[in-house]
């Protein structure tokens, strides 16, 4: 897919000059590029990686390995209204994710963002993604005619949104509230894998000595999948998550961190005995994240790992939300623009 960066450009610039901010606007432009190491960039199961490694007949891939290394580059602006109580801010970020042996599955990601201060203490944050394409995996088509193609590439396009209120009750301790949607949009032969979801989450921040600060968050998330009559697969799911993390300044190295868990218990919805990869079927996922960062005179370096692991009652679900495990790990330099001065509100 070919970039789109002009059109970006252009908009950006049509926003920073547009009447309707009201005032003069503070500007800040952010470069980043990162190498990187994926292990699983299929998030194949245990199972599918054996079939790839021993060239098993009866399993068909079409990427050149199960790990690969990428670079990861992202370009965003952000401008804010210098004066004023509620201080309006709009963001634009674009990241393009490229795999060096497997280009199948690079994607590109474009992001809107916007804040607002309606009340002193009080901050809303409104967030939109939309990734245009990502490939999964090749599938089989159970519809396939004669003399069709039966495995086909799984391609879908994904947006997402989210909606955060952020309430300061102290000058150490905030509460959060915020929603969260979701479209997963396959493309044919795969429409009836299409997937729609919903949550809610409630959290609260600590500030706590020695410029460190602790979050706990906890939520609900629902999906409904768009299925096929006759097919009995049904990727609908009910699922509840905690995300504990801890970060802050690490002032010796003037540098940043943060260490994030997220713990999720999922349960499917199938209500069909004969969906034998989702009926009665209850999974436990989890995620490792930590994040190091550091800048000096708005040009530093950004290093992130994580490590995700999935297991279930079913541990081989034919390619559906199969148990796997996989890490990430990214590092790279981060340059950053101000257009404001020190003395500037």
């Amino acid at each position: 897919m070919k970039l789109r960066t002009g059109a970006i450009c252009t908009l950006a610039l049509s926003l920073a000059a547009s009447p309707a901010l009201g005032g003069p606007t503070r500007q800040y432009v952010r470069a980043r590029l990162d190498v990187g190491y994926d292990s699983n960039l299929l998030d194949a199961s245990d199972a599918e990686r054996s079939a790839f490694a021993s060239h098993d007949p009866n399993s068909f891939f079409v990427v050149n390995s199960m790990d690969d290394m990428f670079l990861d580059g992202e370009l965003g602006a952000q401008w804010r209204l210098s004066h004023g109580g509620a201080r309006p801010a709009l963001g634009l970020r674009y990241e393009r994710k490229q795999y060096l042996r497997n280009p199948i599955r690079s994607e590109n990601r474009f992001t809107l963002g916007s804040n607002v201060r309606p009340f002193s203490n009080t901050r809303l944050d409104l967030g939109l993604d939309y990734t245009p394409e990502t490939y999964a995996r090749h599938r089989a088509d159970v519809n396939a005619l004669p003399g069709e193609p039966v495995f086909r590439a799984e391609v879908y396009r994904k947006t997402q949104g989210d909606f955060q209120v952020t309430q300061s009750v102290s000058k150490a301790t905030s509460i959060g509230l915020g929603a969260e949607g979701e479209f997963r949009d396959d493309k044919a032969p795969f429409d009836a894998r299409d997937r729609w979801l919903a949550g809610g989450n409630l959290g609260v921040s600590q500030a706590i000595p020695g410029h460190l600060w602790i979050q706990g968050v906890g939520g609900y998330r629902r999906t409904w999948s768009r299925n096929e009559p006759g097919v009995p697969t049904d990727l609908s799911n009910r699922e509840w998550f905690v995300r504990p993390a801890l970060g802050g300044n690490l002032n010796p190295l003037r540098s940043t961190f943060k260490l994030e868990v997220e713990l999720a218990w999922r349960d499917y919805t199938s209500p069909d005995p004969a969906d034998a990869n989702h009926f009665g079927r209850r999974d436990q996922r989890g995620e490792l994240v930590f994040e190091l960062s550091r800048s000096i005179a708005g040009v530093g370096s950004e290093t992130r790992l994580s490590h995700t692991w999935w297991s279930s009652n079913i541990p081989d679900a034919t390619q559906d939300d199969n148990a796997y495990i996989d890490t990430e790990i990214r590092t790279g330099l981060v340059w950053t623009w101000d257009r404001a001065k020190k003395s500037e509100p």
